[in-house]
């Protein structure tokens, strides 16, 4: 009796019925394996199914560290993990290329916010802002830099004391109402007096870090808008927070929250 039923719990197991997120707490992946690469892994699986076994390699982890899984589905039990090395990367002229920005964004912008990326991302998301460009330009890009694509290529606003058309002036100083550059890490989210907004901390010493003292976080704008710009030529400008068109705001913000690289530059 014992062995018809685990029989047909295994067979319900593995055929249909329980969820990813079921199955990787049944193998005890918790603290082990990042969910997301299981469940992605598990997709791929349940769409070919040719045996028992899964394998699931971990990206977000380290070389240094147990990276690759084998799974055996039918009997909820993981086989081994071990480590295993990295595929060499691709250089940053390489996924300039296949990002397709020639003409959108300057190279050695994108290289150096490339390196950022490597340094400090969780997530596969880069956001670059280029400051050098006028507020009428769209000059803040969102790349998914696992699917090599451009995600959003906008406009925003930059801060009242940092110049007009052109950002010229920068700061770290609170109520300078400038625009802050380096590198930033996105936070949480909030609902503020700007509607829904993004928290960011600064990671560039004596440049940003001061980025949540002085509250500056990425929200919608009428001022970032296109309506604006068609009728005055520039963007309105903000208190130093990096303002995004308000049809538009909610969407990049979910796309970029929760420890993802922006890159400001100018």
């Amino acid at each position: 009796m014992v062995v018809v039923v685990i029989s047909l719990f295994l067979s319900f197991f593995a055929n249909a019925g329980i969820s990813s997120l079921e199955i990787y707490y049944k193998l005890g992946l918790k603290g082990h394996v990042n969910y997301n690469e299981f469940a992605d892994a598990y997709i791929a699986y349940r769409a070919d199914p040719k045996s028992d076994i899964m394998s699931v390699v971990d990206n977000t982890k380290p070389e240094t560290e147990n990276r690759l899984f084998i799974i055996d589905m039918k009997n909820q039990k993981v086989l081994y993990g071990m480590n295993l090395p990295r595929k060499k990367s691709d250089s940053s002229l390489e996924l300039y290329h296949k990002l397709d920005l020639k003409d959108k964004l300057n190279y050695r912008v994108f290289a150096k916010a490339y390196d950022s990326f490597k340094s400090h991302s969780k997530i596969d998301i880069l956001t670059v802002i280029d400051y050098t460009k006028p507020s009428s330009e769209k000059r803040l890009f969102v790349l998914d830099m696992k699917i090599h694509k451009l995600v959003f290529n906008t406009w925003v606003a930059h801060g009242t004391n940092s110049g007009g058309k052109f950002a010229e002036n920068f700061s770290n100083v609170k109520s300078s109402r400038q625009t802050s550059l380096g590198v930033f890490i996105t936070a949480e989210t909030y609902y503020g007096k700007n509607g829904y907004s993004l928290k960011l901390d600064g990671k560039t010493p004596g440049v940003n870090d001061k980025a949540r003292e002085r509250y500056i976080v990425i929200h919608g704008a009428d001022y970032a808008s296109k309506p604006f710009l068609d009728k005055y030529g520039v963007l309105g400008t903000s208190w130093g927070c990096p303002a995004l068109p308000v049809d538009l705001a909610k969407n990049v913000i979910n796309t970029i929250k929760g420890g993802s690289v922006i890159y400001a530059h100018g």
